[in-house]
C-alpha cells in the first residue's frame, strides 16, 4: 500500500492569499510569485465555484487532481503530515481538505491505519449512477427546446467529439462529462450544476480506477448527437425519457 510523499517540486508548492498566515516552516518553503495551483484544462470542469484562493481549497484541488490521475489509487495511504511537508504548508489546511474529501467519499479513515483512498463497492458505484440519472433527467426537463437550440452549434460540436472518440479511453470520459455538464448549465440552476460536478468527479474516479463496467461494443455511434436532436424539439416529458434511456445502459450493465 503506497503512501503519498516524496520530493517536493516547484509545481507542487501552494500560493497563499493575502491575510492568511503561514507557519514559519511554510514561509521558508514558499517562493515569491508562485502561481495558484490549477487543474489541467481537460479536468477543469470538475472544479466548481470561483477561482479557489484559500490554501485548504488549493490542497483539495491538488489531492483531487492526483485522485483523478490515478497517482493516488484505492487503498493508498494519505498522510496529512507528509502532504503538508511536501507542499511546504502547515497541517491545518491539509486536514481541512482531507476532511472534505472524506465527506465526499474519496477518502476513508481506518482505525490504526490512518486515511486511505476509498475503495467504492458496486453498490456505491451504482448509487452514484442512479443519482446522476436523476440529476440529468431533471436538467433535461429544464433545458429542452429553446435553451438547447440557442446553443446547438457548441453542443453539437461537443456531442460529435464524444461520439467520435474511443469510449474506452479517458479523453472520451472527460468529453462526455463536458457535454453533459453543458446541458446541466443551461438550466440556470447553480445547485444542480454543483450536484452534477460532484457526481461527475466520482464518475471519473470510478472510470479511471476501472470500477465501472466496460462500454458496450454495441453502443450507438451517434448516441450524443441523437440525444441533442431530441432535446432540441421535445417537451419536458419526452426530454426526460430520452435522457434516462441515454444513461441507463451502463447502470443496467452493472446489475447484470
Amino acid at each position: 500500500m503506497a503512501a503519498i510523499g516524496g520530493a517536493r517540486s516547484h509545481g507542487d508548492r501552494l500560493a497563499h492569499p493575502a491575510g492568511v498566515r503561514l507557519s514559519a516552516h511554510a514561509a521558508r518553503n514558499t517562493e515569491a510569485n508562485c502561481c495558484l495551483l490549477t487543474m489541467p484544462a481537460a479536468s477543469s470542469i470538475l472544479v466548481t465555484g470561483a477561482l479557489r484562493t484559500k490554501i485548504s481549497q488549493q490542497v483539495y484541488d491538488w489531492l483531487l487532481r492526483r485522485l483523478l490521475a490515478r497517482e493516488l489509487k484505492p487503498g493508498d495511504q494519505v498522510n496529512r503530515r507528509q502532504v503538508a511537508e511536501q507542499l511546504g504548508i502547515s497541517v491545518a489546511p491539509v486536514l481541512e481538505a482531507m476532511v472534505q474529501l472524506e465527506w465526499e467519499g474519496f477518502l476513508h479513515t481506518r482505525p490504526r491505519i490512518g486515511t486511505v483512498v476509498a475503495q467504492p463497492d458496486a453498490q456505491k458505484v451504482l448509487g452514484r449512477m442512479i443519482l446522476r440519472e436523476a440529476l440529468e433527467a431533471q436538467a433535461a426537463r429544464l433545458c429542452c427546446g429553446a435553451p438547447v437550440c440557442q446553443h446547438r452549434v457548441r453542443l453539437l460540436d461537443l456531442a460529435e467529439r464524444v461520439d467520435a472518440s474511443d469510449a474506452r479511453v479517458e479523453a472520451n470520459w472527460r468529453a462526455e462529462i463536458a457535454f453533459h455538464r453543458s446541458l446541466v448549465e443551461l438550466t440556470g440552476c447553480q445547485e444542480l450544476v454543483d450536484a452534477f460536478d460532484q457526481v461527475a468527479r466520482h464518475s471519473l474516479f470510478h472510470a479511471v480506477n476501472e470500477l465501472l463496467p466496460p462500454p458496450s461494443q454495441k453502443r450507438d455511434p451517434h448516441a450524443h448527437v441523437g440525444l441533442m436532436q431530441v432535446l432540441m424539439t421535445a417537451g419536458p416529458d419526452q426530454a426526460e425519457a430520452a435522457m434516462r434511456r441515454h444513461l441507463e445502459a451502463r447502470r443496467v450493465s452493472l446489475l447484470t
